[in-house]
């Protein structure tokens, strides 16, 4: 590769550079450089965290929604960011809940939009907080959340509108998205019908089943990813919901799935805290771009892993994490 004059150096007596144990890129296999600010979209923003939870009938009597609760309150204290970091909660299940947060307020406002067609930011504002501005109304809210929809009898899930009510709320700023699922979404946009065939399994049409069957989720994906989103799903089946659809959310955003069949809240529920609690409070970089370069003459054809590619080759990783592999 052609280098600039100011790189040249004299040879030693055994015909290597006399500064290559001085250069962190000719004497380290890795070399890490702090990009300048010519290579960022905008000034970095706060680390944002944003809570979509099912809390249809299903999410409370196996005990998800306690669970999911417990681990979400045990990570505040360890949340990356210190006092910038921001924090928000919807929940949904035939509707789409709001929650204001109001700074020094010790109870969070719930706010419920029941038209899924045309949903609406129910307030402008108080939805996305700091947290250190509203423990208090957090705290309250994720004590009171599994006994607030303990009577319900809902069975059906709007998880599309919710996601797009996240969405709204999240745009200006990005950040993790926790999605937490325990029934197939049956209502508003991205509605899915089950589709399992047990004569299919074991043919060659067997691949179709783990193809999406909807455009919907990777469409809101894709925008995710622009908005720097990253979404976390975690999703507890009793039966059949169609996780190859909705796995199109953390695929292009860089995000994780995570499946527990038939959740026991007794045997489940410690494997599951934990590891929300790491995917909540490890070493988080967001809005990171990949790009691999490679000698003159090699060509990458393939990339692998969880993200959405721009153009050719720059990797969009709204959320990138130790866990994070390519």
């Amino acid at each position: 590769n052609e280098t600039s004059s100011a790189y040249y150096c004299h040879l030693d007596a055994n015909n290597q550079r006399k500064d290559k144990d001085i250069r962190p890129e000719l004497s380290k296999g890795v070399v890490e450089w702090a990009a300048p600010s010519e290579y960022q979209v905008r000034a970095p923003q706060p680390p944002t965290y944003f809570f979509v939870l099912d809390v249809s009938v299903e999410a409370v009597q196996s005990g998800m929604l306690q669970a999911a609760a417990n681990s979400i309150k045990r990570s505040l204290d360890d949340l990356p960011g210190n006092d910038r970091t921001m924090i928000g909660f919807i929940t949904y299940d035939i509707a789409v809940h709001y929650y204001a947060l109001a700074p020094g307020s010790p109870n969070a406002q719930m706010m419920v939009v029941g038209d899924l067609e045309e949903l609406f930011v129910a307030a402008p504002t108080d939805l996305l907080v700091y947290l250190k501005d509203s423990r208090a109304a957090v705290d309250n809210l994720l004590d009171n959340l599994p006994t607030m929809f303990g009577n319900t009898t809902a069975a059906a899930s709007c998880l599309g509108p919710a996601l797009k009510a996240a969405f709204t709320v999240m745009k200006s700023v990005g950040g993790k998205m926790c999605v937490f699922q325990s029934v197939m979404p049956n209502l508003g946009e991205g509605a899915l019908k089950p589709r399992e065939n047990v004569r299919m399994m074991g043919t060659p049409d067997e691949v179709k089943l783990l193809r999406p069957s909807v455009s919907f989720y990777k469409d809101t994906a894709l925008e995710f990813s622009k908005n720097h989103i990253s979404v976390d799903m975690f999703v507890f089946p009793s039966q059949y919901i169609d996780v190859a659809s909705m796995s199109e959310l953390p695929k292009l955003t860089a995000g994780s799935m995570n499946a527990y069949v038939a959740f026991d809240l007794q045997k489940d529920g410690p494997k599951f805290e934990s590891q929300l609690y790491r995917r909540l409070t490890q070493p988080t970089a967001f809005e990171a771009v990949l790009r691999i370069r490679c000698t003159k003459g090699m060509r990458i054809t393939n990339f692998y892993g969880n993200f959405n590619i721009r153009g050719q080759d720059l990797l969009a990783l709204p959320n990138c994490t130790p866990d994070s592999v390519f």
